[in-house]
């Protein structure tokens, strides 16, 4: 049972295992749903190091000159990898489980070891998205650029009925500046 709850006692009180905390805040534990059917996730990011407890169905380097990068170690940063376990990762008593472990994940890796992308990057891989017919388009970065091409490759995305899921923040020094 992927959903079970993992608990442990602490002087009697019972408490969530860290193991499922992913799905504790999105409350996917509250019931079982089953479905056969897989949603199509792109992850737009720094990448997905290889590993056993987490599958990519396909890869894609964005960053020129390092298409032939090795994907165990695509994520100089750990960024893309860290959010594919919250979204992905297996039930398999190995470190998390994602929210939900039946997803098709696809990886396009735009971000350099800066964690940095020119937007015609982040609008190649949107469209990249796309064309793999995902269910859902993963944003988990910020831009204070406010593009039109940015824009329009959003609205292509959401014209092809994907979901877009994206950073709101994440500003290292508080600032309440607008970002995109």
């Amino acid at each position: 049972n992927r959903n079970k709850k993992r608990t442990t006692s602490v002087k009697g009180k019972e408490k969530m295992d860290s193991l499922n905390w992913g799905q504790k805040m999105v409350h996917a534990n509250s019931e079982e749903v089953e479905s056969k059917q897989k949603i199509k996730v792109a992850l737009i990011d720094s990448g997905v190091n290889y590993s056993t407890d987490i599958d990519v169905v396909e890869r894609k380097n964005f960053i020129p000159g390092h298409e032939d990068i090795s994907p165990l170690y695509e994520d100089i940063s750990g960024h893309g990898t860290n959010i594919a376990g919250v979204i992905a990762a297996k039930d398999n008593d190995s470190g998390i489980t994602g929210v939900n472990p039946n997803v098709e994940l696809y990886s396009a890796k735009v971000l350099d070891a800066n964690n940095q992308a020119p937007i015609s990057r982040v609008i190649e891989a949107i469209d990249w998205a796309i064309s793999k017919d995902v269910d859902i388009i993963n944003l988990s970065f910020t831009t204070e650029i406010n593009s039109g091409e940015l824009l329009a490759a959003i609205q292509r995305a959401y014209e092809s009925d994907i979901l877009l899921v994206a950073a709101a923040g994440n500003s290292e020094d508080g600032s309440q500046r607008v970002k995109y």
